[in-house]
């Protein structure tokens, strides 16, 4: 078994190996349209965002890979700012007929080893619980997932005048971003790789209360959103007149402090909500504020 970081010569293979792994087929480009921002296609990958790979070969066939992003998660203290350093696991994946042999475990220490060795702290990844517990990951914090009211939606956005656009540019969402006071921070390439999945669109609002902004997949399910409330709810509004016979769900970090004013404002526009856990962290910190969400973290 040999573990190595991918290069350009088999970044082509690595990318068949993932889509052949999550069922999209050897021969598919899942990954490349719907991940572009880890997994860019070869064409337009370059050596870093390759090298962000590791593969693993047994008898020279690539036979299982994975990703690991290091970031940095620009933290909110109410004194200044917090930089933390760490890394996202993706991709984690073997052929079906390699399994058992320890592919995964050697995967995951490499890479745990790997970021270790460039100063990260902490870890995070989506995944279950029992398959990565004992690589010392935990719940890293919950998020909820909103089933809008469509006429909870229009009660409260009716007397709230709107303008919307659809982001073209990476610079517009950049500076919107950018004016969160905690975050994992993106920079342009990020931007720029976002804007080429296939199946998600950017936008922003401005009303008379301020600006928010949003991020929509499959037309349907609004991923990501920050700015002011009312302004989000005005903008939720024309999605739901966009999507009239389909059920548009908004998801969002849980929040203990239930005043929080965005989480707050989905409660009051929706139906029903359910709860799911947001990720897994592994770290050396007990608390993280990233992006839009408080995680308390054991440490491991």
């Amino acid at each position: 078994m040999n573990i190595f970081r991918c290069t350009n010569t088999d970044y082509t293979k690595l990318l068949s190996v993932f889509n052949e792994c999550f069922g999209h087929g050897s021969d598919g480009e899942w990954f490349q349209s719907h991940m572009t921002h880890c997994t860019p296609s070869s064409d337009i990958a370059d050596a870093e965002e390759i090298g962000n790979h590791l593969a693993c070969a047994i008898d020279g066939r690539i036979v299982g890979g994975l990703g690991v992003y290091p970031f940095e998660w620009k933290v909110d203290t109410g004194e200044g700012s917090l930089l933390i350093p760490a890394y996202k696991i993706g991709q984690v994946s073997c052929l079906k007929e390699y399994r058992g042999r320890g592919v995964m475990t050697a995967l995951m220490e490499e890479a745990a080893h790997n970021m270790k060795e460039q100063g990260c702290t902490l870890g995070y990844l989506n995944g279950d619980i029992e398959r990565y517990r004992h690589f010392g990951y935990t719940y890293g914090g919950l998020t909820m997932a909103f089933n809008l009211s469509r006429k909870l939606v229009l009660e409260h956005s009716k007397d709230i005048e709107i303008s919307t656009k659809q982001i073209t540019e990476p610079s517009e969402i950049s500076k919107a971003y950018d004016a969160l006071p905690s975050r994992a921070t993106r920079d342009e390439k990020y931007w720029q790789r976002q804007f080429e999945r296939e199946h998600i669109t950017w936008h922003i609002g401005e009303s008379k209360h301020g600006k928010g902004y949003l991020a929509i997949m499959n037309r349907n399910n609004i991923c990501e959103l920050y700015g002011n409330e009312n302004t989000l709810v005005a903008m939720l509004s024309e999605i739901l007149n966009q999507n009239p016979t389909t059920e548009v769900v908004a998801k969002y970090p849980y929040m203990s402090n239930k005043e929080q004013a965005i989480g707050q404002m989905l409660r009051d526009i929706s139906y029903g909500m359910t709860m799911h856990p947001l990720g897994l962290m592994c770290g050396e910190v007990e608390t993280v504020a990233a992006g839009f969400w408080v995680s308390e973290v054991d440490n491991a």
